[in-house]
């Protein structure tokens, strides 16, 4: 066992800075999805039910995220000639 090298752990900061990079970029875009409805339907258009909409659309946009690459993956499995422990390669 070789412990900890300067290697491991900058490759290990590495990885944890582009995750926190990735999450700061997500809570920009929610943050300017949010801006924009309230500007659109809240000044705008004066639109009286806007809290569910401003609730709801950082949730929808979660769970577009979420579930984009596993449904994706799926469809590629399912029309290419692999299983599930084999990645999936685009037929033709």
């Amino acid at each position: 066992m070789s412990g900890l090298t300067g290697k491991i752990i900058a490759r290990s900061l590495g990885q944890v800075g582009s995750t926190l990079a990735f999450l700061i970029l997500v809570i920009l875009v929610i943050a300017v999805v949010e801006v924009l409805l309230y500007l659109i339907l809240g000044k705008a258009l004066k639109y009286r039910y806007l809290l569910p909409y401003m609730l709801i659309a950082p949730a929808a946009m979660y769970l577009a995220l979420l579930l984009h690459r596993p449904m994706k993956l799926r469809g590629l499995q399912s029309i290419s000639n692999c299983g599930a422990s084999t990645a999936p390669t685009t037929p033709g």
